[in-house]
């Protein structure tokens, strides 16, 4: 089951301090939803092992999730951390935690980063009445504060929806005024719950949110959503490749729910990922304490899972569609959840995408130009096959060498073309 993970989420407790209307868990407490350190040191255990016997010497990264991962007490998640340590000395491990950073103070923030965890922090910007009414801008400003003046780089999730969309521009203004932050991960909202108000629709969130960071492509600021899309509009187009059938975390049509990801619940669970509302018998792998861990039933599921992913792309004829190199194609946990059946939201997604797919082509001269000035007129592309040839001849290519007359070449090693 881990051989193959680059992620294992660690889901320590489904309590929260917050209630967001957006959030896949709900308007609940879980006020018994605690990992115990038997179940959290079984698990590690397991991935060492497995990762061992199939002499995997990758990075696996766990996270701490939640819910609020804040809430565990600090001597619970310091023997996790510690532990985590330890076996990154058998093998490599990263740790990261993603937090709404409402609970932050000194001795958490020590403990964090004098252990090098990765920050992701959750920050639905200026305009985030869809959070906590508690927790102001000026309260969230000290706590970003405090991980600013150490020098800490972090990475802002920004789930958008109808209270913050509109106030996306002056956000990324004022956290880079402020506090020098340029790395965002931008998910739009879907509704798990029927609270329509809060869902924006595909054309919005293009004009909002895609096309701006498409249209500033050359700034200090990023979506990584976006650059990754970039990312793959370019391999398609320039080398006639397609990560159409890559298998990735998320953002591709067979999403790593279940081989790339793994969650696990508080209570030793193991579902696909995170994004599930509540456990069920189609989303849980099987428990951590399973005699029979790798059993003819987890592979079965996985089996599964993916046929029916390949059934609901032929229902919407993903594989026929213009944009179907640079979709995300939803996410079935979130489908799952709001309609107890696995689908895509198509009337989100592919409005989205087709739009995106349309202003890239219209604009990729444009685009190219900016990501080569941006980079010192130098500009590496990667290929997704073996070394597949460069379409040279694309307009866009040619346009950009003869205007500022350079060179390309090959790089057979990392599997990438280099304009220079």
């Amino acid at each position: 089951m881990f051989q193959k993970a680059n992620m294992i989420v660690l889901k320590v407790t489904r309590d929260c301090n917050f209630k967001c209307k957006y959030c896949y868990l709900g308007d609940y407490k879980y006020p018994d939803s605690y990992m115990s350190f038997e179940t959290f040191q079984l698990l590690v255990n397991k991935v060492v092992n497995e990762r061992i016997k199939y002499q995997n010497k990758s990075v696996i990264k766990f996270v701490f999730h939640g819910g609020e991962p804040l809430l565990t007490k600090i001597e619970d998640l310091s023997k996790m951390i510690q532990y985590l340590k330890d076996k990154g000395k058998i093998i490599p491990i990263d740790i990261g935690i993603q937090t709404n950073l409402s609970l932050l103070n000194e001795e958490y923030l020590s403990l964090l980063t004098s252990n090098n965890i990765d920050f992701g922090l959750s920050y639905d910007g200026l305009g985030n009445e869809g959070r906590s009414d508690t927790f102001k801008r000026k309260d969230y400003d000290k706590k970003i504060k405090m991980i600013y003046d150490k020098g800490i780089p972090v990475s802002f999730l920004m789930v958008i929806n109808k209270n913050n969309i509109n106030k996306i521009k002056k956000t990324i203004k004022y956290l880079y005024k402020k506090f020098k932050v340029t790395d965002y991960k931008m998910n739009y909202v879907i509704d798990i719950f029927g609270n329509q108000s809060i869902e924006v629709t595909g054309k919005e969130y293009f004009n909002k949110v895609t096309k701006y960071f498409i249209d500033n492509i050359d700034k200090k600021f990023n979506d990584s959503n976006v650059n990754h899309l970039i990312e793959k509009y370019f391999t398609e187009v320039l080398f006639k490749d397609s990560d159409f059938f890559n298998r990735e975390n998320c953002s591709t049509m067979f999403c790593g729910a279940g081989l790339n990801i793994i969650e696990i619940e508080p209570n030793g669970n193991i579902l696909f990922c995170g994004r599930y509302s509540k456990e069920t018998e189609d989303n849980t792998l099987c428990h951590i304490k399973d005699s029979q861990f790798l059993d003819l039933n987890y592979q079965s599921k996985i089996i599964n899972y993916a046929y029916k992913k390949h059934e609901i792309i032929k229902k919407v004829k993903c594989d026929i569609c213009i944009a179907k190199n640079i979709c995300d194609f939803g996410c079935m946990a979130f489908h799952y959840s709001r309609y107890g059946e696995y689908g895509i939201q198509t009337y989100l997604v592919c409005d989205l995408f087709k739009i995106t797919y349309k202003y890239l082509q219209d604009n990729e001269y444009k685009i190219l130009e900016k990501l080569f000035l941006k980079n010192n007129k130098r500009l590496k592309i990667k290929s997704q096959g073996n070394g597949r040839r460069l379409n040279h001849n694309r307009f866009s290519v040619k346009k950009l060498i003869n205007k500022y007359k350079i060179n390309f070449g090959y790089s057979k090693n990392n599997n990438e073309f280099i304009f220079e």
